[in-house]
């Protein structure tokens, strides 16, 4: 083996063990993230829910065909959790406009490295306004019961396949409970979702 050769294996050698720990920095960096409660949950879940909900609506809800057509997708109220982005759509082939509810989780692998796994909840246009306008009545037909004492007096209800707690907490939140995912709207979020779902789908 020449002089030049050597050197390169041994350069190779020892750059190994510093990549090593450059990953195992970067992945324990990224765990230590409080994903629940920090923005870049907020950012993760608005930002890139716009590229699943293509994919997910692509492959499970609008026929495709040769034929070129439109399809509009946009992602309108991502919750202070984190764990929540809803999303309006419409397209040529559906002929309708819809709403994704977007769900997010934090999981850990076996490793200890922390990921998020996502899932979404399909609402046809009707669905969505009767959801949407199901849970705002809530707070306003419940107030002086909810009112009494925060966080102990709730409603519960089931709307589709997904559960609902309701409670006051110096705010109405709406705990959404759906295959396994685990997310919470305040009241002011849910309005938003509503009054950004309407402009859209009058367009």
């Amino acid at each position: 083996m020449d002089s030049q050769s050597l050197l390169s294996k041994l350069t190779l050698n020892l750059k190994q063990p510093l990549i090593i720990l450059s990953l195992l920095f970067f992945f324990n960096a990224s765990t230590q993230i409080p994903s629940n409660k920090s923005l870049f949950a907020k950012n993760w879940s608005q930002d890139l829910t716009l590229s699943l909900a293509k994919v997910y609506l692509l492959q499970d809800i609008i026929s495709v065909s040769n034929v070129e057509e439109r399809l509009v997708v946009d992602a309108i109220v991502a919750s202070n959790s984190g764990h929540l982005t809803s999303v309006c759509y419409s397209g040529d082939s559906a002929r309708t406009v819809g709403l994704l509810l977007g769900f997010y989780g934090d999981y850990w692998n076996d490793e200890g490295i922390i990921y998020k796994g996502y899932a979404f909840k399909n609402l046809t246009s009707e669905k969505t306004f009767v959801f949407l306008q199901k849970l705002l009545e809530i707070p306003i037909k419940y107030k002086d019961y909810m009112n009494k004492t925060y966080d102990n007096n709730n409603i519960i209800l089931t709307y589709d396949d997904i559960k609902i707690i309701v409670y006051n907490n110096t705010e109405t939140y709406f705990k959404l409970l759906w295959q396994g995912f685990e997310a919470e709207w305040t009241v002011s979020e849910c309005s938003k979702t509503l009054e950004k779902f309407k402009k859209f789908s009058s367009n």
